[in-house]
């Protein structure tokens, strides 16, 4: 039994990071390569990561009265750490009220499919870091920009948000998560989601911008468990 047992927990852990998807687009960058003693600006019309790993992690938050249990995707080229890859990273801080609404745009859907808005301050929020396109300094020394965020426009349509289907926006239960073995997919091809990426630190500091972007595709995937002490992802 001790080796059957052993192949059936390294099939399991083999599974983390499987799935199915592509994440594409427009990329502007200033300074984002280091290159023969000059910053290298990047401007790609047809960016591709080239996604390969797929990986969520549900948190349940710790207040059980009024719980707020987040959820964390990640897509990327290969499973690195995030400092080492291209990553794009969508947050869910209340996932049972992200639930909710997507249930609700989903009334009268024809293909089972309905869109979420996705901004820095929404019920779902999406980056992308280019570790892996951008890695190195500029020759100021200052750090290029590697992260964008979603901007006004953005949208992801979910066709499955693990087991929210089941219900009605009302009879979500309080403390409902997406949960290991659930199933996180959007539209197919290219279709799943649009995000506009703008630089939102330099708004934020009222400084010109360094970034934008424009990004399309789709995911689809189970949510994996991984083996004791591996990181996410």
């Amino acid at each position: 039994m001790r080796p059957l047992l052993l192949l059936l927990l390294g099939l399991a852990v083999a599974c983390v990071g499987s799935g199915d998807g592509q994440v594409q687009g427009e990329l502007h960058l200033r300074a984002c390569r280091f290159e023969g003693g000059k910053s290298r600006d990047l401007n790609d019309p047809r960016w591709n990561m080239k996604a390969g790993f797929f990986a969520a992690e549900p948190i349940e938050d710790v207040d059980r009265g009024s719980p707020e249990n987040r959820l964390e995707i990640r897509i990327q080229r290969d499973g690195a750490h995030l400092e080492e890859s291209d990553a794009l990273v969508i947050s869910v801080p209340d996932v049972r009220k992200a639930a909710a609404q997507w249930l609700r745009n989903r009334a009268g859907s024809t293909d089972g499919s309905a869109p979420l808005d996705v901004r820095s301050d929404g019920l779902v929020r999406a980056s992308l870091s280019l570790f892996a396109t951008c890695p190195a300094l500029i020759s100021s020394g200052a750090t290029a920009v590697q992260t964008l965020n979603a901007d006004v426009g953005s949208q992801i349509f979910f066709t499955h948000f693990g087991e929210a289907e089941k219900y009605s926006p009302d009879s979500l239960p309080a403390d409902f998560i997406v949960d290991f073995g659930d199933r996180l997919a959007t539209r197919g091809g290219t279709s799943g989601f649009v995000l506009e990426l703008a630089d939102l630190r330099a708004r934020t500091l009222g400084e010109p911008s360094q970034a934008s972007g424009h990004l399309i595709g789709s995911f689809d995937f189970d949510v994996r468990r991984g083996a004791a002490g591996q990181s996410f992802p």
